[in-house]
């Protein structure tokens, strides 16, 4: 339960920034079934979880979990983009912005780093936006 909460906080949140700011944008999540349109800026966002600590021992139980979300971004690069729409590295920069500071309604999940990678591929311009996120929660 406690994975699936910091999941939903997540999923949430970028799926709400990004169609608030990039409303054209064919935005996926990595869990569901979808195709990605290869004539169009697309993005995929995946929740993945690492390490489980346990904090407190009590009745209780308090565990610290972290993990990165990774939002890929995949813009054609046959597709021509004009001066005043989005491009990859503006959806990344969505990205961070959505996070910065950014804790769940609960306060129980908050992200507290970003790292930007360019993946190199022959028909895209890839760029994954690693969002490092941890929580703490009582089992």
């Amino acid at each position: 339960m406690m994975l699936s909460q910091d999941r939903i906080a997540l999923n949430r949140k970028m799926r709400l920034s990004l169609a608030a700011s990039a409303p054209d944008l064919s935005f996926y999540i990595a869990d569901d079934d979808y195709e990605i349109d290869e004539n169009a800026l697309s993005a995929v966002f995946a929740f993945n979880p690492d390490a489980s600590t346990l904090l407190t021992v009590s009745s209780s139980n308090v565990w610290q979990q972290v993990g990165i979300a990774t939002l890929q971004i995949n813009q054609p690069k046959s597709l021509v983009i004009q001066a005043d729409e989005l491009n990859a590295w503006d959806i990344a920069d969505l990205g961070m912005t959505a996070f910065k500071g950014w804790r769940s309604d609960d306060f129980k999940t908050e992200v507290h780093k970003f790292n930007v990678q360019r993946v190199p591929d022959d028909k895209y311009l890839r760029i994954n936006l690693l969002i490092y996120w941890r929580s703490k929660r009582a089992s």
